[in-house]
């Protein structure tokens, strides 16, 4: 047990000394005047009282440095713990490590409560609000000041990196979940990129092929047709002067109108009920405070094309829109009402693959 083999020491020594300096005493030289009596020496008890409320002393000092220095260590290992938890909430793609890291991170907190309220128990009992070398320094009684100090113990402080050994491994898993939830995602959305440049570029193409019908169409109207046989008279392909004045006002047609190439019906005004009805968009305005329609991700907000693309609203919110870019994308744990963009005709609202930490919002410009 500790400081027994200092114990045993201070018991051997101190009696040598005493037997050898009363051998001296008896034979030699016994004091023979009342001053030489009273400086001879502090009586022996005494000194190997002091000596083991010393050694005590210092065990007790050593023992409860090196009992804050683990509890500091544990305190560390349980806040950072805490942190990764509070951290992968809604990131994992299982919640496997989490269910680990939970009851890990309970019984590590319950540990350093122990150690806790053991330290403060000791720090009590030794009287530690005054300096190291200050303890018991009136030492009414030296005796029970030493027993004090040899019965305080840290154990359980000394007990924590055993006791909780697993956690830095728990805390890992779920750190390695969290990665493999952002691997995920950015797979996803590369997915979703490419998907949103395939409708942007099939836009494109409509447009491009939409201008070159109606060019080929004024063309046609304008008389430049060509030959419409080979008995045809010379002046019957001859552009007069008057419809040659014409022909440059003809061959300028006017812009070309966008077709909507997509329509989304806005089916309802309402809010949760009515967007798990899945029956298309709903307008939620009454309830953000702006001009919102939303929908679920797999009940139509996958599909939703890109900016640039024109597209019509069928139902509560009727009409022709311009898609724009993505002006927003809020986490429902740390958003509100207030963080919706304003300033735009209408916003159209999904949960980009169905999470509600990524809810994305898409202006939309009514041209029509």
């Amino acid at each position: 047990m500790r400081r027994s083999g200092v114990f045993t020491l201070a018991l051997l020594a101190v009696p040598l000394a005493f037997c050898t300096s009363t051998a001296a005493f008896g034979v030699a030289s016994v004091p023979t005047s009342p001053k030489s009596a009273v400086t001879a020496s502090v009586p022996p008890g005494i000194s190997h009282s002091a000596s083991l409320f010393e050694a005590a002393l210092i065990d007790y000092t050593t023992e409860r440095a090196s009992a804050e220095s683990a509890i500091e260590a544990e305190t560390s290992v349980v806040a950072n713990a805490q942190t990764a938890l509070d951290a992968s909430a809604g990131k994992t793609l299982t919640e496997d490590s989490r269910a680990v890291l939970a009851p890990a991170l309970d019984l590590a907190r319950l540990h350093l409560g122990f150690a806790t309220a053991e330290m403060t128990a000791a720090t009590a009992d030794a009287d530690f609000t005054v300096p190291v070398d200050g303890l018991f320094t009136d030492r009414p009684n030296v005796g029970e000041s030493t027993a004090t100090l040899d019965r305080l113990t840290f154990s359980w402080a000394d007990k924590l990196a055993s006791l909780d050994s697993g956690l830095p491994a728990a805390v890992q898993g779920v750190t390695d979940a969290v990665a493999a939830w952002n691997a995920e995602q950015a797979r996803l959305a590369a997915i979703e990129a490419a998907r949103l440049a395939a409708i942007e570029a099939a836009r494109v193409a409509a447009e491009q092929a939409a201008a070159a019908a109606a060019a080929r169409s004024v063309k046609a109207q304008s008389g430049w047709s060509g030959s419409s046989g080979s008995g045809a008279s010379s002046s019957a392909r001859t552009v007069t002067p008057r419809a040659a004045a014409a022909a440059p006002v003809a061959a300028s047609p006017a812009p070309v109108r966008a077709v909507a190439m997509f329509n989304k019906n806005v089916w309802a005004s309402g809010f949760q009920a009515e967007i798990d009805a899945c029956r298309g968009a709903v307008n939620v305005t009454a309830r953000y405070g702006v001009a919102v329609i939303a929908e679920h991700w797999s009940c139509g907000g996958s599909r939703f094309p890109g900016a640039g693309t024109t597209i019509t609203l069928s139902g509560v919110n009727s009409g022709t829109y311009r898609v724009g870019g993505t002006v927003a994308v809020l986490n429902v744990a740390t958003d509100g009402t207030s963080s919706i963009p304003r300033g735009y005709d209408l916003l159209y609202q999904t949960c980009i693959n169905g999470s509600s930490a990524t809810m994305a919002f898409v202006a939309l410009t009514r041209v029509g």
